[in-house]
């Protein structure tokens, strides 16, 4: 691991060699550089320069409080910035905080006028050859009761929206720091937020604030690294940017710290398993309960390196772990590990741990290589390993480079079903057992293996794998004339059974919001156009607008379903689909933030159940099913009558020639097993396609 860290040096040396990158960053007082006398309050732009090798880049932090869109630009300070943009050089846009602040005029700026602005931004950087990168405002430490409030997302105030506006439109690197930052909040709770994150400090926590200071907008040093560190990420998530990639290619690698206390319930303590890179200062805080005594700061070896509730390091090259203890908590020791020989990973690497605690490591494999042994305080090749914490533990791993051969495992569904593959991968080791299992979603059956295999029963198995594969399950419905809503995929949608009249186990209720949807498979035993049903409920009082997508392919932009009486009123919505012969999937997705109606089932034209006898009709001609038997009347001219297996193959045809307008015909199912089954009778161009249920004798 300490080779491959070397590696990793030398190459960024070399990238540095050749060139150190420039960002400028203009935002406002959540971005900015403090004086020491505002410690611990600081900007993400202060601390972002730590997260990239060492003189890679040059951070220039132009970023100041109090700024919004409108003001910066107005007050000339972007126009002393752009005559000294280079080349090259990047340019990081974060705005929104001050232009929500409709109490002072100088600063507010509606969400129209933020595009235009950031649209300046982008241009005149664009046309002295930078590039520009734009950031959504992180969130302030806003809630609803227990729920996060999204202050740059609501009503007016969609400055996050806005800016993905301006981003999707002129091509800009985009990161989404405002999302990043609201996962963070809901992860770790509104009161960790206010006084490990953003700025809230107790009377005498620090000198520079001895009456203490509540303030859920700034960031004390560790929400500045966090929001850096989210920021960084979204980097490396826009590496497929070329540009952007220039900047990926020299992030610093960043090591995990552990963070434990050695008792629980003891109150609020630094939260765990966030990583950073060399050089940033990490500042570890515990906050105990009344009646809570705390002795200090242990690190992995059990040295006491701090007896105050607050303690600051600089983040070494590798990773750390701390433990705060309690006066009455157990007795911990520590965990550490190395990479002895090969590549690969440990998890976890280091770590504290209570005495009598049984503690479980694994090796991980770098590509190419297999885990070979563990040797130190254990030994063997059993992987994971568990062990009880009696003592301190030091563990090495050994890794072997693989020299097995690799085939190629594809395994595939059509239709309704998957399949389960044991064990799973898309690449396995010659000689490997590997079982293959079909299993169908409701409503569907499996009808066939092809590819490796050709049989009909569901699990199917390799003894040993000694070439590449290729296999497919095969589905048909049960009854391809009706499709529950609820056997589908639902994205942002739920299953419901609360309003009364559905078929099946329930209906799909979309998620009030644009893009929520529901994706069902369906068969169709000929290709070409058909009517397609959708039973659907709306009980607001106007329509709900959704996009129809067959087979991924959007056919409908915006239909329209109105408002029935109320939630337990079922309509039907008749639109016409085109689908191939087989399998096709139809999904239904909202267009607007109020979400689709209800969909109870879909229905397929002329594909008709027949489990009892009934009679229907087709304009004039009238069809008759009776034991194993059809009569038709009012047709005056020959017909055909064919009958299919339900996964459409051919299985006999007749003409018959009616006389008297009227025809009595025998189902000829001798042989045939118990089951469904398609009777099609073709009458001049007319088509009517039943199904046919043959039961025993």
């Amino acid at each position: 691991m300490l080779l491959l860290l070397l590696l990793v040096t030398a190459v960024a040396a070399i990238v540095r060699a050749q060139t150190t990158l420039r960002i400028t960053i203009i935002g406002d007082s959540t971005v900015c550089n403090y004086a020491a006398s505002k410690y611990p309050m600081t900007g993400w732009g202060q601390v972002l320069q730590l997260f990239f090798a060492d003189g890679s880049v040059t951070v220039d932090n132009r970023a100041i409080g109090g700024r919004s869109t409108r003001s910066f630009y107005q007050e000339g300070r972007w126009a002393e910035i752009v005559p000294n943009l280079q080349t090259g050089e990047y340019v990081f846009i974060q705005f929104g905080h001050n232009d929500r602040d409709y109490t002072k005029e100088e600063r507010y700026t509606d969400t129209t006028d933020y595009k235009e602005y950031l649209r300046k931004y982008v241009n005149e950087s664009r046309a002295k050859g930078a590039v520009p990168v734009l950031v959504s405002p992180m969130n302030m430490n806003a809630w609803n009761g227990t729920t996060v409030r999204t202050v740059f997302r609501e009503g007016a105030n969609n400055y996050r929206g806005a800016m993905m506006n301006v981003a999707a439109e002129l091509s800009v690197p985009f990161i989404d720091l405002e999302a990043k930052s609201v996962a963070h909040q809901g992860k770790v709770g509104q009161t960790y937020n206010a006084k490990y994150v953003h700025l809230g400090l107790d009377p005498g926590e620090y000198p520079n604030y001895p009456d203490g200071i509540s303030d859920g907008t700034h960031f004390q040093e560790m929400g500045a690294n966090l929001m850096a560190k989210f920021v960084c990420e979204g980097i490396k998530e826009l590496e497929a940017d070329d540009d952007v990639a220039k900047l990926a290619a020299v992030l610093k690698p960043q090591f995990n710290v552990a963070v434990a206390a050695n008792k629980s319930n003891i109150g609020m303590i630094t939260e765990t398993g966030n990583s950073f890179p060399e050089g940033v200062s990490i500042t570890l805080k515990v906050t105990p309960n009344s009646g809570e005594t705390f002795l200090g700061w242990f690190d992995a070896s059990g040295q006491n390196v701090s007896g105050k509730r607050i303690y600051t390091f600089t983040m070494p090259l590798k990773e750390v772990s701390y433990v705060a203890r309690f006066e009455g908590g157990a007795q911990q020791y520590a965990l550490s590990t190395s990479v002895a020989s090969g590549e690969g990973t440990i998890d976890p690497a280091t770590g504290s741990f209570d005495e009598g605690s049984t503690v479980t490591v694994t090796a991980v494999p770098a590509s190419g290589w297999l885990f070979d042994r563990w040797e130190g305080g254990e030994s063997g090749n059993e992987n994971p390993i568990s062990f009880t914490m009696n003592d301190a533990m030091a563990l090495e791993a050994y890794f072997i480079q693989d020299t097995a051969n690799y085939f190629l495992v594809n395994a595939a569904a059509d239709g309704g079903g998957s399949i389960k593959q044991e064990p799973q991968g898309t690449s396995l080791a010659e000689g490997t057992s590997v079982s293959f299992t079909a299993v169908p979603i409701d409503g569907w059956r499996f009808t066939g293996w092809e590819g490796a295999c050709t049989g009909t029963d569901t699990s199917y198995t390799i003894d040993q794998l000694n070439s590449d594969v290729t296999l497919s399950a095969a589905f048909i419905p049960v009854d391809p004339t009706l499709y529950e809503a609820e056997d589908g995929v639902m994205t942002d949608a739920v299953l419901e059974k609360v309003n009364e009249g559905f078929s099946g186990s329930g209906y799909v209720n979309f998620d009030n919001e644009t893009g929520s949807s529901i994706e069902v498979v369906v068969y169709a035993m000929e290709a070409g156009e058909k009517t397609v049903t959708i039973a659907y409920a709306n009980g607001s009082t106007t329509s709900r607008q959704v996009s129809i997508v067959l087979n991924d392919s959007v056919v409908i932009d915006n239909l329209d379903f109105a408002a029935t009486e109320d939630w337990m009123t079922w309509a039907e919505k008749d639109i016409a689909l085109a689908f191939r012969q087989g399998v096709n999937s139809i999904r239904i997705v909202s267009v607007s933030e109020n979400g689709g109606p209800n969909i109870d089932k879909i229905g397929i034209e002329q594909q008709v159940s027949v489990t009892r006898q009934q009679t229907w009709a087709a304009d004039r001609i009238h069809t008759v099913f009776s034991h194993g038997s059809i009569r038709i009347d009012n047709v005056h001219e020959p017909f055909t009558i064919d009958l299919f297996s339900i996964d459409g193959r051919k299985l006999f045809g007749k003409v018959l020639n009616p006389a008297n307008g009227s025809v009595v015909f025998r189902i000829p199912d001798d042989g045939l097993k118990q089951g469904q089954y398609i009777l099609r009778t073709t009458i001049g161009r007319k088509q009517i396609v039943s199904r046919y249920n043959r039961v025993g004798k």
